[in-house]
C-alpha cells in the first residue's frame, strides 16, 4: 500500500507540472495550430485504444498529449468566470454519475474481474511493486485539469490556475488510496469553484 501510494502521489505530481507546461506551450501557439495538434492526437489516441500496444510508455505519452491538448481547446473557449464555473459543476456532476453507475463503472468492474485491460490504455498507468501495471489518473480528469488551468490561466488567476487543480487532484487521489476509488472531478471542480468564490469576495472587499 505504501509503494502504491508513493508511486501514485509521485506520478500525479508529475502529471499535474506536464500538464501545466503543456497549457502554457499551448497558450503560446495559435489556436488552429493547437486544435489542429488536437485532432491529430486524438485520431492517434484512439487507434493505439483499439490497437493497445504492450508498451505502456507510448500509451502513457498519448494520453497525457490528448488530456493536454484537448483541454487547452476548451479552456481557451471559456472567456468568463460564469463559463467557468458552469463546466466544473456540468463536469463535476457528470464524472459523479459516471463513476457510480456509468461507463466509468463499467471500465472499472471489467479491469478488476480481468476481463478487459481498456482502463490501462484510459489512464496514465505505471508499474507498481507486486501490482504490476496500475492506473493512477484517467485521460478524462487530465483533460478537465487542463481545462481548468487552461481557463483560469486565461482569466489571470496566477500561480492558483496550476496550484488549486492540482491540489484538487491530489485530493483526490488520498480519497481514492483511503476509499477504494473515488471521482476526481467533482474535487477539481469543487476546489475550482471555491477559488472563484475567494477571489471575488476579496474584489468586492477592495471597492
Amino acid at each position: 500500500m505504501r509503494a502504491l501510494a508513493g508511486i501514485a502521489a509521485a506520478t500525479v505530481v508529475i502529471a499535474c507540472v506536464l500538464v501545466w507546461l503543456g497549457v502554457r506551450l499551448a497558450g503560446a501557439a495559435s489556436t488552429s495550430a493547437v486544435r489542429r495538434a488536437a485532432l491529430f492526437v486524438l485520431v492517434a489516441y484512439v487507434a493505439i485504444c483499439f490497437w493497445r500496444p504492450s508498451a505502456f510508455l507510448v500509451a502513457d505519452l498519448f494520453v497525457l498529449a490528448t488530456g493536454i491538448l484537448a483541454g487547452s481547446v476548451l479552456g481557451q473557449m471559456l472567456r468568463s468566470t460564469p463559463a467557468l464555473i458552469a463546466f466544473a459543476l456540468a463536469a463535476g456532476i457528470a464524472d459523479a454519475i459516471s463513476f457510480t453507475g456509468g461507463v466509468t463503472r463499467a471500465i472499472l468492474e471489467a479491469s478488476h474481474a480481468n476481463k478487459s485491460s481498456l482502463l490501462v490504455y484510459l489512464s496514465l498507468s505505471v508499474p507498481v511493486p507486486h501490482l504490476g501495471l496500475t492506473a493512477v489518473v484517467g485521460v478524462g480528469d487530465l483533460f478537465v485539469l487542463a481545462v481548468f488551468m487552461s481557463a483560469l490561466r486565461r482569466l489571470e488567476y496566477g500561480r492558483a490556475a496550476f496550484l488549486v487543480p492540482s491540489s484538487g487532484l491530489l485530493i483526490a487521489l488520498g480519497a481514492g488510496l483511503a476509499l477504494g476509488g473515488v471521482p476526481a472531478v467533482p474535487m477539481m471542480s469543487a476546489a475550482v469553484i471555491v477559488l472563484v468564490g475567494i477571489f471575488r469576495i476579496r474584489s468586492r472587499e477592495k471597492i
